[in-house]
């Protein structure tokens, strides 16, 4: 499994350090009639060059775009999915089940949401990842991040309140590329585990001066998503669309993480050597569940 190694992990503010500890008395996986708040993982994205289209292509335009995006990648059939539950005595009993993505979308920002539970996070991810790839295809990049903690996210009142907002919120503004980056409570140690490696790769985020505090070293692989889903080449897309000296350094970045995503193409099967990595790497689980025995919550830094 995928864990970041020698790098401050972040106190998510609930108890317990594996995500089976974080649910709530009530029903985790169904919104009721009143808001609550509970775990969530969540993901705030951003049309680039929203106020542009706006206004060369008017409002019915536009409308459409994000209709066709959530059709494409939101709102189509829950993805049929096979995970793995802790059984409590240290097995894994594998589950079938189906993940929903919850979503909503105002002006030029997409958000994004699932509880916080141990089955919906690689789901979850690959459900961001869809939608970055889905929105270059129709010409409307996104930039974007992950967070997770403690929200109030009931669709049906319009009620969105918590921290994690805030802090996808800040990255998200914070980014100078197309992509997405991981807030520092999705780099929890027990959430990161959950995801595929194909999902995430370590990478300098590109951010505006004076914004570094808030990235982590860890970035959503969309291009491997690309590259596994479609035949055109990614590089030769976004060159289309990179027209507008406004937005060219967006562009530039991209492209950048473009061919360092191609050539980490498979990082987990090789050495930490050749990946050059200095905070994500492969471990055993039971390597794991040894750190929790000794009470630490991350692999010693190598070197």
């Amino acid at each position: 499994m995928p864990v970041l190694v020698s790098f401050p992990l972040p106190l998510t503010g609930h108890k317990g350090n594996d995500m089976k500890d974080q649910k709530t008395d009530s029903e985790p996986f169904k919104e009721g009639p009143k808001p609550i708040k509970m775990p969530v993982m969540m993901a705030i994205f951003d049309v680039l060059g929203f106020s542009t289209r706006l206004r060369n292509d008017k409002i019915d335009s536009v409308f459409s775009l994000y209709q066709e995006m959530v059709r494409s990648v939101i709102t189509k059939e829950p993805m049929r999915c096979l995970g793995a539950r802790d059984v409590g005595d240290g097995t894994r009993c594998p589950v079938l089940y189906s993940a929903d993505i919850r979503y909503t979308y105002f002006s030029d920002t997409i958000m994004l949401w699932m509880p916080l539970d141990p089955l919906f996070a690689g789901p979850f991810v690959q459900r961001c990842a869809d939608l970055v790839c889905e929105a270059v295809s129709l010409k409307a990049p996104l930039r974007g991040a992950i967070a997770l903690g403690d929200a109030v996210m009931h669709k049906a009142s319009g009620m969105y309140l918590g921290e994690p907002i805030i802090d996808a919120h800040e990255l998200e503004e914070a980014q100078e590329w197309i992509g997405v980056a991981f807030a520092p409570s999705g780099i929890w140690s027990p959430f990161v585990a959950e995801l595929s490696p194909i999902q995430i790769i370590e990478y300098e985020i590109p951010v505006k001066p004076g914004k570094e505090a808030l990235r982590t070293p860890l970035a959503l692989d969309w291009p491997r998503r690309w590259r596994d889903t479609r035949e055109v080449p990614l590089s030769d897309v976004l060159n289309q669309m990179n027209t507008s000296e406004k937005y060219a350094k967006y562009y530039n970045n991209a492209l950048a993480f473009a061919r360092y995503s191609e050539s980490h193409h498979d990082w987990h099967k090789k050495t930490d050597e050749v990946n050059g990595f200095k905070y994500l790497r492969m471990i055993k689980r039971d390597e794991i569940e040894a750190q929790e025995q000794r009470g630490t919550n991350a692999v010693k830094p190598r070197g």
